[in-house]
């Protein structure tokens, strides 16, 4: 494991938990089943799970207990995180290093993570200002508009890969 547990507390409290399926882009919509033509974004409930336990969409309606959602991201953690950090990071960091890699390979998914330049400047060992500048670049919109909430996320992923959290 090159993650350590607090990937999971800090990954709870920056996606926040909903036991309902709700839409991400309106998460304030108490929607139910027959609502589909009102979802705008992606359904999601639990910390940020998009998927059921079975790898299927989510659907209006459903639900999951606040231990399924810890014990699924600790899952998905392991089987997705994990190998994307393995894969694309060749020199040795500490644990708060790769938790705040994973928490944006969490967010955004190996697919997308995975030709970031952000892994070169951290294996070349560059400077913190470059890693830190090359870590915020555009990783804070959603729908392409600047998002507080996404921004302090990615501040605080940076304060942790520093060692200042």
């Amino acid at each position: 494991m090159l993650t350590t547990a607090n990937l999971i507390s800090f990954l709870a409290e920056r996606e926040g938990f909903k036991a309902k399926v709700y839409d991400d882009k309106q998460p304030w919509l108490d929607l139910n089943p027959g609502d589909e033509e009102l979802v705008q974004g992606t359904l999601t409930y639990g910390h940020g799970l998009t998927m059921d336990a079975g790898g299927a969409p989510l659907k209006l309606g459903m639900t999951i207990s606040l231990q399924e959602s810890f014990d699924r991201v600790r899952a998905y953690v392991d089987a997705e995180v994990e190998p994307v950090l393995e894969n694309l990071v060749h020199i040795d960091l500490t644990g708060e290093q790769y938790d705040a890699l994973g928490s944006q390979v969490y967010q955004f998914g190996a697919s997308e993570v995975s030709g970031w330049r952000l892994w070169g400047r951290i294996n070349r060992q560059e400077s913190g200002e470059m890693i830190a500048m090359e870590w915020m670049d555009g990783t804070y919109h959603w729908d392409g508009q600047p998002t507080e909430s996404i921004w302090k996320r990615r501040v605080a992923e940076l304060l942790m890969f520093m060692g200042f959290d």
